[in-house]
């Protein structure tokens, strides 16, 4: 055990084969490297892997999230920076309806209040899972709510940013 700021250990046996291994890290971040250690161990051993290692195929499939949300991200605000600049507003108003602007915005400030929520905490489990992801998690939320911040707040803004 051990969430601490500290040393990080586990136990893992097998009373059948009477097999078992002893990890010591001194990190509190150290669970996908658990999770791979004791998926080596046991087919090194030709044991069926442990569920712990369903934290790396966890953590593979955030990374790959985090990769598509990043293409997605960019996507957006490609496609909002050519609906805004280059035709120096909205094209077409009536497309979309003030009540999904306001919900934009209402959604940009809940993920930013989740995201200040979470800074604002001495321990996240979701870091010690995934303490190499969980960064990247934050920017990509962030930058999510930016752009549905932006894009529901310039098209109710009068002024230049609306083509009527």
């Amino acid at each position: 055990g051990g969430q601490g700021h500290g040393w990080m250990t586990h136990f893992h046996s097998v009373p059948q084969t009477g097999d078992a291994i002893v990890i010591l890290t001194n990190s509190q971040r150290s669970w996908p490297f658990f999770g791979s250690l004791l998926a080596h161990w046991s087919n090194s051993a030709n044991l069926p892997k442990p569920k712990m290692h369903r934290i790396s195929n966890f953590e593979l499939i955030v990374e790959i999230f985090c990769w598509i949300s990043a293409i997605l991200l960019i996507v957006s605000a490609f496609s909002i920076a050519k609906k805004y600049i280059l035709h120096k507003g909205i094209v077409g108003p009536a497309g979309i309806s003030l009540t999904w602007r306001q919900l934009q915005i209402i959604g940009a400030l809940l993920i930013w209040g989740i995201l200040i929520w979470s800074s604002l905490q001495p321990y996240l489990f979701i870091s010690s899972i995934l303490p190499g992801l969980t960064f990247y998690l934050a920017i990509l939320m962030f930058l999510t709510g930016f752009l549905l911040f932006m894009n529901g707040l310039l098209a109710l803004l009068p002024g230049k940013w609306r083509k009527d």
